[in-house]
């Protein structure tokens, strides 16, 4: 498991628009997913498959993740 904090990385896996396999670690201050995990962005309205590591200029912060 790959851990990834939005203050450092704005990927898939802290976004908000971003749905797959992850959870918010125990302190909520980063995301915890496998790097190799997929799921789908529902920003784009093709709900596009996009990896965890991938980014865009839609990003914004996962709630489930403390500011």
């Amino acid at each position: 498991m790959a851990k990834y904090s939005p203050n450092i990385w704005q990927n898939c896996a802290t976004c908000e628009f971003w749905v797959g396999p992850r959870r918010p670690d125990e302190s909520g201050a980063t995301a915890e997913v496998d790097e190799a995990a997929q799921g789908k962005c529902i920003l784009r309205g093709a709900h596009a498959e996009k990896y965890a590591t991938n980014t865009c200029v839609g990003w914004r912060r996962w709630t489930a993740l403390k500011a």
